[in-house]
C-alpha cells in the first residue's frame, strides 16, 4: 500500500484493454502509475474502496502494475501447495495461482480440448473449493466430453449456482444442459436467468431467440423445422457470418445484408450473437419488427433492457439513446439486429435512418431483396447513404444440401426417425426443384416427411388351429376340417417389429379364402378327409352341427399377439342408436300432439260458426210443412233462412255435429 507503482505493458501475456476498464476505473489506473503510492491513488478515487482494491489486485497479479524501482517481479507471490496426489494429466506448477491456471482452462475449453480442461478444473477446485465459476466450467467439461454424464454435470452446475447465484455462464450451461434432455421449459428459465444477470451474454440471448422460432415451427415438419442448437453452416453462411462479425468488431456502421427468404439469414443471425458473445455487447434481435413507430421503439427498449411507459416516440427515443449512451460509458457496445427488415413500415424505416446517426449505435438490416429497392426512395436516402456495408446470400451446393439433410435426419429420434427412414427425402432431387435455397431445402423434405405417414402395421391374421364348424344343408354329413399344426416358434413374416405403433383391429368374420398365407405350413392329412387347401371350403358336404353347440376356438399359442378387440366403438354404437330412438320418439309425440290440437281447435270452431259444405246434386226431404227444401248450404248464412222456402228455426241448416258422418 505505501509503494510506488507504475505501468508496464508489454512484458507479458496480458494487456490493459484486455480487462474493458470503463472511464472512471481508467482514471484511477492513472493515478496510481502517476508516481503517488497505492494509498494515496485510493484515497482520490471516485469508485467504492473494494473495487478499486480489486482492480489494483489484479494488475498486480498479471504483472502490469510493478515497483516504481524496477522490480522484475510482482511485489507478492500467491502460492498455493500442491495436493498430495494428482493424477499425472493434472500436473500443474504449484506457484501458479488458481486464477491464472483458470485461463488456461477456459483456453482449452474454447479449443475443445475437454479432457485437458478437465484435468485443470480439477486441480482448480482443489486449490479453490469456494469459487463457483470454477465448478460450473467443471460440470460443463465434464458434460461435453461425455454426455454419458449428463446428470453429474448437473449436479456440479447447480451447486455452482449455490455458491454464487449471480454466475451468468453457470445459468447458461445449465439451460444448455436442460435443452439436451428435452426440458425445454426449465432450459428457457435456465437462459431467461442468464440474460437478466449480465445484458452482455449474447449467447443466452441466441438461444431464447432460437427457442421463440423453435415454438412457432410447424409440428408435422419433423426434424426438418426450426432451428438447431450447432447448424452445418453452408460456404455461403460461414462467409456472411464473418463479414458480419468483422462489421461489428470494427463498428463500421450500419448493414444491410440481404438474400432470398429462407436463404439462412436467420440462422446466421443467431450464431452472430454466440460469436460476440465475449466482446460485451449489448443486443437486440426484433424477429418480427412491429407496425407502428411508437410498438417497435418499445420493443427496442425492452430488449436492450431499457424498459419505459413513456407513451410518445420522442420520449421513448431519448430513453434509447440514453441507454446506449450508458452502456458506452462502461465499455460496452450497443448492436440492434432487425430480421426481416423488408416488412418495416415507412414510419418504421425513417425511425431506424434516424437511429443510425447514433455513431455508438450498430444496426444489421436482415431483408430480401426488395428493401434495396425501397431504400432508394428519396426518403430514405440518408439510410442508403449510410449503408458501409452490404451483405449478400447466396445458395447452398448440392454437396451442403445433402449435408443439411442429413444432419436433420440423424438428429430425429423415436417416431420421427422411423418416418424419417421410411421417407428418405433424395438431396439431388431437393437441390433441383428450390435451387440450393435452405429453407426451400428443408420444406421440401419435411413435406416428404408428412406424406410419409406410416401405415398401420397390420398385424397378421393368425393361423387357424382348431375346427371349423360349416353350418350344413339338410341331408348333409358330418365333416370336420383338420386341426392346423402348433408352431412353436413364429415363422418369418410374423417377425414383425411393431416398434412404437400399437394397432387395434376391430373383430371381424373370416372369410372362406383360396389363397393360403404366405409361407403356411399345410395341414397334415387327416384319415378319410380330402386334402384341401388352407381356410377352403371342403367339397365334402358338412355334417350338421347345432349352432349352440358349436366348439369354441382353442386359445392354443401360436407365437403371435391376439388383435385386443376394441369395447369402445361398440359401445358408443349403442348409445347412438339408443339416441335416435329416443329422438324418434319424441318427434312422434310432438305430431301427434300437433294433430290432436289441430283437431280439437277446428272443431271447436265449427261448433260456433258453421262450415259451408258443397253440395254436389240438390237433395230433396221433406220439410216440416210437408214441401220440398233445397239444401243449399254454400249460401247459407248464419242466422238466416234460405231463399228457396220459408223454414223456421228448427228447420236451419245441419251443424257438423248432426251432420252424417260421411259428409264429414
Amino acid at each position: 500500500m505505501d509503494k510506488r507503482l507504475s505501468l508496464h505493458e508489454g512484458e507479458g501475456p496480458y494487456r490493459l484493454q484486455d480487462f474493458r476498464f470503463n472511464l472512471q476505473e481508467m482514471r484511477f489506473i492513472e493515478t496510481i502509475s502517476g508516481g503517488g503510492t497505492l494509498e494515496d491513488a485510493l484515497g482520490s478515487s471516485d469508485l467504492l474502496r473494494h473495487r478499486a482494491l480489486s482492480i489494483a489486485l489484479s494488475l498486480v497479479i498479471t504483472g502490469l502494475l510493478k515497483e516504481s524501482e524496477g522490480a522484475t517481479d510482482a511485489p507478492f507471490e500467491l502460492r498455493e501447495s500442491a495436493p498430495e496426489a494428482r493424477p499425472p494429466e493434472a500436473q500443474v506448477d504449484s506457484q501458479l495461482n488458481a486464477e491464472l491456471l483458470f485461463m488456461r482452462a477456459k483456453a482449452a475449453l474454447h479449443k475443445k480440448d475437454f479432457r485437458t480442461a478437465i484435468g485443470m478444473l480439477k486441480d482448480i477446485t482443489t486449490i479453490s473449493p469456494g469459487e463457483g465459476e470454477y465448478w460450473a466450467a467443471l460440470g460443463w467439461a465434464i458434460y461435453n466430453d461425455d454426455p454419458g454424464r449428463i446428470a453429474e454435470a448437473e449436479r456440479l452446475l447447480k451447486d455452482s449456482i449455490d455458491l454464487n447465484n449471480d454466475l451468468d455462464g453457470a445459468w447458461l450451461y445449465l439451460g444448455k444442459v436442460f435443452l439436451a434432455q428435452g426440458r425445454s421449459e426449465e432450459a428457457e428459465k435456465a437462459f431467461s436467468k442468464a440474460f437478466s444477470k449480465n445484458f452482455w451474454n449474447t449467447e443466452a440471448l441466441s438461444e431464447l431467440k432460437r427457442l421463440t422460432l423453435n415454438s412457432r415451427a410447424p409440428r408435422e415438419a419433423g426434424p426438418f423445422a426450426g432451428f438447431p442448437a450447432e447448424p452445418p453452416l453452408s460456404g455461403a453462411e460461414a462467409g456472411a457470418l464473418d463479414a458480419l462479425v468483422k462489421a461489428v468488431r470494427k463498428h463500421s456502421g450500419p448493414v444491410l445484408f440481404e438474400g432470398e427468404p429462407g436463404a439462412g439469414k436467420t440462422t446466421v443471425l443467431l450464431e452472430l450473437l454466440k460469436r460476440v458473445s465475449q466482446d460485451k455487447v449489448l443486443a437486440a434481435l426484433i424477429l418480427r419488427p412491429q407496425a407502428k413507430e411508437l410498438d417497435f421503439v418499445r420493443e427496442l427498449n425492452s430488449e436492450l433492457g431499457a424498459s419505459s411507459d413513456a407513451r410518445t416516440v420522442k420520449d421513448q427515443l431519448l430513453n434509447l439513446g440514453m441507454r446506449v449512451s450508458q452502456n458506452k460509458i462502461q465499455g460496452g457496445q450497443s448492436l440492434i439486429l432487425i430480421d426481416d427488415a423488408d416488412s418495416l413500415s415507412s414510419g418504421c424505416l425513417k425511425l431506424v435512418q434516424y437511429l443510425t446517426r447514433l455513431k455508438t449505435l450498430q444496426i444489421i438490416l436482415s431483408a430480401g431483396p426488395g428493401l434495396a429497392e425501397k431504400l432508394k426512395d428519396p426518403a430514405f436516402k440518408e439510410l442508403d447513404d449510410r449503408l458501409s456495408t452490404r451483405v449478400l446470400m447466396s445458395g447452398m451446393t448440392p454437396g451442403e444440401t445433402a449435408l443439411l439433410i442429413g444432419s436433420r435426419a440423424k438428429s430425429a429420434k423415436g417416431e420421427a426417425a422411423v418416418r424419417v427412414a421410411l421417407s428418405a427425402p433424395d438431396p439431388g432431387e431437393i437441390f433441383k426443384k428450390t435451387g440450393g435455397i435452405p429453407g426451400a431445402a428443408l420444406r421440401e423434405a419435411a413435406a416428404v416427411f408428412g406424406r410419409t405417414v406410416p401405415k398401420p402395421l397390420e398385424k397378421t391374421v393368425a393361423p387357424f388351429t382348431g375346427t371349423v364348424a360349416i353350418e350344413p344343408g339338410p341331408g348333409d354329413t358330418e365333416a370336420v376340417l383338420p386341426e392346423a399344426p402348433v408352431e412353436s416358434e413364429p415363422r418369418a413374416h410374423e417377425k414383425i417389429e411393431l416398434m412404437e405403433y400399437e394397432h387395434v383391429l376391430e373383430p371381424t368374420a373370416l372369410e372362406p379364402s383360396t389363397e393360403a398365407p404366405p409361407k403356411a405350413t399345410p395341414p397334415e392329412k387327416a384319415a378319410g378327409v380330402p386334402e384341401t387347401p388352407p381356410h377352403a371350403v371342403p367339397e365334402a358336404k358338412p355334417a350338421h352341427i347345432p349352432a349352440q353347440e358349436k366348439p369354441p376356438a382353442p386359445k392354443e399359442a401360436t407365437g403371435q399377439r391376439e388383435a385386443p378387440v376394441k369395447t369402445g366403438p361398440a359401445k358408443k354404437n349403442a348409445s347412438s342408436r339408443a339416441i335416435l330412438w329416443i329422438m324418434l320418439l319424441l318427434v312422434a309425440a310432438i305430431a301427434a300432439g300437433y294433430f290432436i290440437w289441430t283437431f280439437w281447435s277446428g272443431n271447436t270452431a265449427k261448433k260456433q260458426e258453421p262450415v259451408a259444405v258443397p253440395a254436389p246434386f240438390e237433395e230433396k226431404f221433406p220439410g216440416p210443412q210437408g214441401g220440398p227444401v233445397q239444401a243449399d248450404f254454400e249460401n247459407a248464412v248464419p242466422g238466416q233462412n234460405t231463399e228457396t222456402s220459408p223454414v223456421n228455426a228448427e228447420a236451419a241448416a245441419p251443424s257438423l255435429d248432426t251432420a252424417p258422418r260421411g259428409s264429414e
